[in-house]
């Protein structure tokens, strides 16, 4: 279930909501379940634990309670003191529940449940959208008629990226349903059978796997695609951290009763430039190259040159300080004029750059340009601040902006404070 407008509140504030209401549930319960009204004389009746609930009997409490908040929301007539109480709230919503479900729900136990339900992240919130900001930077960079799509979630604060993370996995999950829409509606004018289609989706690692793991098995999807998983890095930027690494994410679907397919890219994270073609044609990695041309949809996000954060910058350093590699390749990239990276491969102002030695990746910048033309191929790219540091990417989001060569995407995905520093820039 998804709320945003319906309460009013953000994440934090909901679950304040709920474990306010919450609070109140024990000593009610206590009251309620040693009412003799209730046939108890002072014993309690014995119910299921609210972490035994079944799925859709949580999400049903959740979905009724909510509801109400909507309905009244959205009725004009209705006082600020009804449309607030949460006791006519939750006795509603026990009422319906019982009804459905042939067994005594009482309002108290509808507070729990809410909470649990929370939990279980049956609730979603969705960021605001400033369109105003978009048409704005559409605007200023000559992208109103184009096919790029520009999103300013409209959130502040330390957790912006963390919120844009999130809008850019709910955007997928539904990028990824009117993609199956479309290959099913084309299996069918071929004769062919559409239970065979699936949406292929090429991502990289971190948080954005993360929630979109979380968001395709929450968000209630009518008929749940099957999905391929392509990886669109190797691993070994992550030296003493694996479990950040693409195929490491793809774990987080295995529990999902998703119908998941995954295909890992096990190579080393850079070779040497003379090495580089040789190293993309090597068998164990040349089906990785081969079956890229099935990804529908690429979610990635970029680095800024300067952010001590960024794993380009780190790896190298590594190599540096421990002596595995002679060459400084961050001074060389530096003197190339290195703003950022997207899929580990560095650019500058105005084109692709590299060192001494050169990132493997699933694309090189000049073939994701190529991909991102093609039709019905979309590259969804995340310029939220750093995750750790909450810096800004403007640097080097303004050449992925500017520059045609480096417009390798589809949309977009930035926060307020990103998007007000881009206008403001010359």
């Amino acid at each position: 279930m998804e709320v945003n407008s319906i309460c009013g509140k953000s994440k934090t504030s909901l679950e304040n909501f709920v474990f306010k209401s919450f609070a109140t549930y024990s000593a009610e319960r206590d009251l309620v379940m040693n009412s003799p009204r209730n046939g108890n004389n002072g014993s309690r009746r014995k119910e299921i634990p609210i972490n035994e609930e079944s799925d859709e009997f949580v999400y049903a409490a959740v979905e009724k309670f909510f509801g109400q908040l909507e309905n009244k929301a959205s009725n004009s007539n209705a006082t600020d003191r009804e449309a607030n109480s949460s006791k006519v709230n939750t006795r509603n919503a026990a009422e319906e529940l019982s009804k459905q479900f042939n067994r005594k729900v009482t309002r108290e136990r509808i507070y729990p449940l809410l909470w649990e339900g929370l939990r279980r992240k049956f609730v979603t919130m969705n960021p605001p959208i400033s369109e105003n900001l978009q048409n704005q930077l559409a605007e200023k960079f000559g992208l109103k008629d184009s096919d790029k799509e520009i999103r300013v979630v409209n959130v502040v604060g330390k957790d912006a990226s963390t919120h844009v993370v999130h809008s850019t996995a709910d955007y997928v999950v539904q990028l990824i349903e009117r993609v199956q829409q479309e290959k099913n509606e084309k299996a069918a004018d071929e004769g062919k059978d559409p239970a065979d289609v699936r949406v292929h989706v090429g991502i990289g690692a971190g948080y954005v796997a993360e929630i979109l793991a979380e968001r395709l098995a929450t968000r209630a999807l009518t008929d749940n695609p099957k999905l391929t998983l392509h990886a669109l890095t190797p691993g070994g930027f992550y030296v003493e951290r694996q479990e950040n690494s693409p195929t490491a994410y793809f774990l987080r679907f295995a529990d999902k009763q998703l119908d998941v397919k995954c295909r890992g890219m096990f190579s080393p994270p850079a070779v040497s430039d003379q090495n580089y073609d040789k190293m993309r044609q090597n068998p164990a990695l040349k089906g990785n190259f081969v079956e890229r041309e099935n990804i529908d949809i690429l979610v990635t996000s970029l680095a800024t040159a300067e952010d001590e954060h960024g794993l380009v910058r780190r790896y190298f350093d590594y190599l540096k300080e421990n002596g595995y590699f002679e060459k400084d390749v961050n001074e060389e990239l530096t003197q190339k004029g290195w703003c950022g990276d997207v899929l580990f491969q560095p650019y500058s102002a105005t084109e692709p750059i590299s060192g001494s030695l050169r990132t493997i990746a699933l694309f090189t910048l000049d073939e994701l340009l190529e991909f991102s033309r093609k039709p019905g191929k979309h590259v969804v790219l995340v310029g939220a601040p750093c995750h750790d540091c909450d810096k800004l990417k403007t640097k080097a989001l303004l050449p992925l902006l500017k520059e045609p060569r480096l417009r390798m995407w589809t949309q977009l995905f930035i926060d307020r404070r990103t998007a007000v520093d881009l206008l403001n820039r010359e």
